[in-house]
């Protein structure tokens, strides 16, 4: 089976800013924008998902546009059976 995925990377970020779970406690962030952080996750993860479930044309270029220190790839992966 083969699908698509798309990797983000952001500067200054650890394992834990994907989530939630540094919005409840500021000593899990590491010093880092943590809303500014949750925003950027939320926008590709709405945009991937739109793209995959609703059959909605997502622009990953203008997001990257919109945060300009991310770095976006977007790539297939292929799943073993």
């Amino acid at each position: 089976m083969q699908g698509t995925s798309w990797s983000l990377v952001l500067p200054g970020t650890q394992h834990l800013s994907f989530s939630d779970v540094t919005l409840y406690s500021p000593l899990l962030a590491g010093g880092e924008d943590v809303v500014g952080t949750q925003r950027v996750v939320n926008a590709f993860t709405l945009a991937f998902f739109n793209q995959k479930l609703r059959n909605k044309v997502a622009n990953p270029s203008a997001l990257q546009a919109q945060y300009p220190n991310v770095r976006f790839r977007p790539g297939n992966m292929v799943k073993q059976q």
